[in-house]
């Protein structure tokens, strides 16, 4: 499955705007906090993290963690 060389934090930002949320509203119904949100630009987030995303976005732990965390520029 090809990605695009999208990034979680990228991933996390379109599916809140397709959603018609703002990040602070994605965050507070996914159940992760904003700073940790934030921080998946630059460090991946706890497996529980990734439980509560996947759960939120309907997808598997195991299909965000084939996100890479920074992108590679």
């Amino acid at each position: 499955m090809e990605k695009e060389a999208m990034t979680l934090f990228e991933l996390t930002q379109k599916y809140a705007n397709e959603q018609m949320l703002t990040y602070a509203e994605f965050a507070k119904e996914s159940g992760v906090s904003y700073g940790t949100l934030y921080g998946m630009r630059v460090r991946k987030p706890s497996f529980k993290t990734y439980r509560r995303l996947a759960d939120y976005m309907g997808m598997t732990a195991f299909e965000l963690r084939q996100y890479p965390v920074e992108s590679e520029l």
